[in-house]
């Protein structure tokens, strides 16, 4: 069952992944005073992306994914329709072997279809091993992660990307399954260190020049996004389709908002260039957002019907069932 404050939260975290890219992919500047302000919360929807993911699917017996491989494959082949011609009207020239891999920040994607499979194997350590000693081994393994930081962006990934999105898997299902945040005193008790430990980044960056949530396998940022994700779940669950609409539109608008970006940067950027550039960065995000938004709506039931008609044949729905899989 959806949980409407989840899907609200997935929408929020994708229009904060876009002023994460307009800032990095974009704005030749060391630093934006808007951007510095929001740093803490522009760097954690990754994270909490997958701890959604543990968290809802810890519990469930269902480990077929084609649903999900075939919206993104028709995503891909829309992307090979929509890309060259984009970025060579933006660039000058063309580069169809620059979309071998999809689009600019596909990473994310591949990883995550690449987790799916581990699904089964995952869910069996978070009902076989004792949480005390689960929360051990994803201690370790995390401080072992941060001496070795190979991670990478952009269309691939490396085994690091992968390692660290297995821990919050993890993590996301040990909330589910072992934490109960039901009562209020949680809600504020996060409230208020998410707060707390915004506000010290923020001194911190401002005077000892020390940047936290710097990269993506940073500790103190998957604590500040676990923290996030608990002050979330501390809500009653609740249902509401305008949510839960928007929720289903987020992976959409992950996978194209690169080109309206880029579309952006090119025609609307040098008409506001005069602008401050807290300003400039603030439309661009935007404006990135409100037309990857609208290209969403148009291709989101399309996709979304024929990846299910293709995901229900036969050959493929009795994929990945639990019985295929356990002995």
């Amino acid at each position: 069952m959806r949980n409407s404050n989840i899907e609200i939260t997935r929408f929020i975290c994708i229009f904060l992944i876009i002023f994460s890219h307009q800032f990095s992919a974009q704005m030749p500047y060391d630093k934006i005073l808007l951007r510095e302000i929001m740093a803490p919360m522009i760097s954690v929807p990754i994270y909490i992306f997958m701890l959604i993911s543990g968290y809802f699917k810890s519990t469930s017996k269902n480990y077929n994914f084609m649903k999900i491989l075939f919206t993104v494959f028709l995503c891909y082949i829309l992307n090979w329709i929509l890309a060259p011609g984009i970025m060579y009207l933006v660039n000058g020239h063309w580069e169809f072997t620059s979309f071998i891999l999809g689009g600019r920040d596909w990473w994310y994607m591949w990883a995550f279809l690449v987790i799916q499979l581990f699904v089964p194997l995952l869910n069996l350590l978070l009902n076989k091993i004792k949480v005390h000693y689960l929360i051990l081994v994803l201690i370790i393994s995390y401080i072992i992660l941060l001496t070795n930081n190979a991670t990478k962006y952009g269309q691939n990934f490396t085994i690091d990307n992968i390692a660290i999105f297995i821990i919050l898997y993890l993590v996301g299902g040990v909330l589910k399954l072992y934490c109960d945040f039901s009562k209020i005193k949680w809600r504020y008790i996060f409230l208020s260190l998410i707060l707390v430990s915004y506000s010290l980044n923020l001194v911190f960056r401002a005077t000892l020049k020390l940047f936290f949530w710097h990269s993506v396998n940073d500790l103190s940022l998957a604590i500040f996004a676990i923290m996030v994700f608990c002050f979330i779940i501390s809500f009653k669950p609740t249902k509401n389709k305008v949510f839960d609409f928007l929720g289903t539109l987020t992976l959409f608008i992950y996978l194209f908002h690169y080109l309206f970006e880029n579309l952006n940067n090119h025609f609307i950027g040098p008409l506001i260039g005069e602008l401050n550039v807290n300003l400039r960065y603030l439309i661009l995000s935007i404006n990135t957002m409100i037309f990857t938004f609208i290209y969403a709506l148009i291709i989101f039931k399309p996709v979304l019907i024929v990846s299910q008609k293709i995901a229900n044949q036969k050959v493929f729905k009795n994929l990945f069932i639990e019985k295929q899989i356990f002995n």
